[in-house]
């Protein structure tokens, strides 16, 4: 209660406090507005994490973290498998072999500290490798050629060009790295299988290696046997060594499978594979061989696709006597039900063709089978595939662009994901694409791809100068794109 006498001074005191509420009320206005703003950010922060969260969670089209150093393991130029259990074998060019765990680390167990040099010798010959492969006891077999330890030639082809002496060589090592005394002799198997260059007549010298090996899920070894021969490519006579004749399935103990073939571990005759040596070897889900590489009668020409049922014998409906032959096409891989695919690079564009288990053009793919993309700019020529267990394809190819100056170049990985019916996949990467730089990387030379067991893609990029020129390093990177 306000006394008369004090009226005065207490309107004076009403009207302070009522200024001061005034204050007070502009001041909590901008307060307010200012919280609403925060409020607002705040919410969308929320929204854009809840988003990334999302996509975290879904895990498609990003690198692993959790493999090697921040999704990268930095190694030496190698050749690449990857076993069963996702532990990957490298194999360089120095004939060391190094196996990492699946989380990209080198495995203690193996050799000394997850490395080892390549076995020189096996069974007394002079032994070379050129690919590896890991089997479900974590076994590691090292596929390639003996030459006797007095180097001996012979003749070979229309131009008698000298051709060493050699055999085809298999080797098993134990998870230790150790030979697998179980296996061949002292765990190696050295043999010609009594395959013959046709060119050597009467000669019984033999001229034989491994084009590729792999091993089906007995874990029994089996391999595409060649022999030298003679060709006259292009523009000028050469030789090509070991041209794939015959597929070889061994036993367990490494003794020829009785039950492949004809009783003696070699698949039947089938249509001369024509063209380098180089080919991918592979098994269906029903441990059925196929066999894709390039087809040649000179200069390069196409694909060639042959497919074999599990004993051995061509299958039955396939192509002529089990081979097919794609002109003008490029074997790219396998998929998973036995079908292929295709690529052919034209102005700039990647033309994909994608085959059924039976040869024929998969309608349910692009148009009447075949899909054209357009190349992404630098993208290099060497485009790899990879198809998972859902059918969808993953392109994976590589760039260099400039970046700080008139020199500097910066190297990408690109990977593409299409669905089985050849759209691009939206919901990879961004838009279907993931660009990874590859770090103090300036060029990538060629590229090697494969999918884990938990359907991860591995991505082995060889370093290159900017004159194209190895600089013998190579990284591997591990995509989550599952």
């Amino acid at each position: 209660m306000i006394r008369e006498g004090d009226r005065g001074k207490s309107g004076k005191a009403a009207l302070c406090f009522c200024e001061v509420l005034v204050l007070d009320g502009r001041k909590m206005a901008l307060v307010i507005g200012t919280l609403r703003r925060i409020a607002s950010l705040l919410l969308g922060m929320v929204a854009v994490i809840a988003v990334s969260t999302t996509q975290a969670q879904a895990g498609e089209g990003r690198l692993d973290t959790s493999f090697g150093d921040g999704g990268r393991v930095v190694t030496g130029n190698a050749f690449m498998a990857v076993g069963p259990k996702g532990s990957i074998a490298l194999m360089s060019h120095r004939s060391t072999v190094i196996l990492l765990a699946r989380d990209g680390d080198p495995d203690p167990r193996f050799g000394r500290g997850g490395s080892l040099p390549v076995p020189g010798r096996a069974e007394g010959w002079s032994f070379r490798a050129t690919q590896e492969t890991l089997d479900s006891h974590g076994r590691m077999l090292i596929f390639g050629t003996a030459y006797p330890l007095r180097r001996r030639t012979i003749k070979v082809g229309p131009y008698f060009e000298w051709v060493p002496v050699s055999k085809a060589a298999v080797l098993r090592l134990l998870p230790d790295g150790s030979p697998d005394p179980s296996f061949g002799q002292r765990g190696a198997v050295v043999s010609d299988f009594g395959v013959l260059s046709e060119e050597l007549g009467e000669l019984s010298a033999p001229t034989a290696g491994v084009a590729a090996g792999t091993v089906d899920e007995l874990s029994r070894p089996l391999l595409a046997v060649g022999v030298a021969e003679g060709d006259t490519p292009c523009a000028a006579h050469s030789f090509i060594g070991w041209r794939p004749s015959v597929i070889v399935r061994l036993t367990n103990s490494g003794l020829p499978d009785p039950e492949f073939g004809e009783g003696d571990g070699l698949s039947s005759s089938f249509p001369r594979f024509e063209g380098n040596p180089v080919v991918s070897l592979t098994l269906t889900a029903h441990d059925e061989p196929l066999m894709g590489g390039a087809l040649s009668r000179g200069c390069p020409e196409g694909a060639s696709v042959i497919r074999l049922s599990d004993d051995g014998t061509p299958l039955s409906g396939y192509g002529t006597g089990g081979r097919q032959d794609f002109p003008d096409q490029k074997f790219a891989a396998f998929t998973p039900e036995g079908g292929a695919i295709l690529v052919r690079r034209r102005f700039r564009k990647e033309i994909v063709h994608r085959v059924t288990p039976l040869g024929l053009p998969d309608l349910r793919f692009g148009r009447n089978g075949v899909l054209t993309l357009k190349t992404p700019p630098g993208t290099d020529p060497y485009l790899k595939v990879a198809v998972d267990s859902e059918g969808r394809i993953l392109l994976v190819g590589s760039e260099s662009i400039p970046v700080r100056g008139r020199r500097s170049q910066r190297a990408f990985v690109v990977v593409e994901r299409l669905t089985s019916s050849g759209r691009p996949d939206r919901g990879f990467g961004r838009n279907g694409r993931i660009i990874a730089p590859i770090p103090r990387a300036t060029n990538i030379g060629s590229l090697q791809v494969a999918l884990d067991p938990a359907g991860r893609l591995l991505v082995l990029s060889e370093l290159t100068k900017p004159n194209e020129g190895p600089t013998g390093m190579a990284v591997l990177s591990r995509f989550l794109v599952g």
